[in-house]
């Protein structure tokens, strides 16, 4: 038996001092490293959206990643107010049934598309935005 530390997950084995991401929870940072009784040490990924896209969330801005798996925004994008988004816009502000999305609302599950991305309302009180493949 080896004195070394092991961490499974899925098939895959890691050693004392790697880091890894979990299949079941790819947004997580873990290390194999055993602390009492737990092994692997795993953490929630942290982002730091909210320190280096302050503005942009200030402006109601939408982050956009680059595919609906994915942990953290890869930029934000602020409304254009286009054809596209105004047909989403609402003037339901029932509580937590909209998005605010710049200066104006849009109602729940509603969507647009717009320079390559698809966004939508469906966890208010934020616009999300998917990159779409070209």
């Amino acid at each position: 038996m080896s004195d070394h530390l092991q961490c499974e997950d899925h098939n895959r084995t890691f050693f004392e001092g790697e880091q890894f991401s979990l299949k079941t929870a790819p947004c997580t940072d873990c290390v194999c490293r055993k602390e009492g009784d737990v092994s692997p040490l795993c953490k929630k990924k942290n982002c730091y959206t909210e320190l280096s896209h302050q503005l942009a969330i200030r402006r109601y801005c939408a982050p956009v990643y680059s595919d609906y798996n994915d942990c953290c925004p890869i930029r934000f994008m602020c409304p254009l107010y286009t054809d596209a988004e105004k047909s989403c816009y609402t003037e339901n502000t029932n509580a937590g049934e909209f998005c605010q999305y710049g200066t104006r609302k849009m109602g729940r599950n509603t969507s647009f598309r717009q320079e390559g991305l698809f966004c939508e309302c469906s966890v208010p009180p934020f616009v999300t935005c998917i990159q779409l493949s070209s």
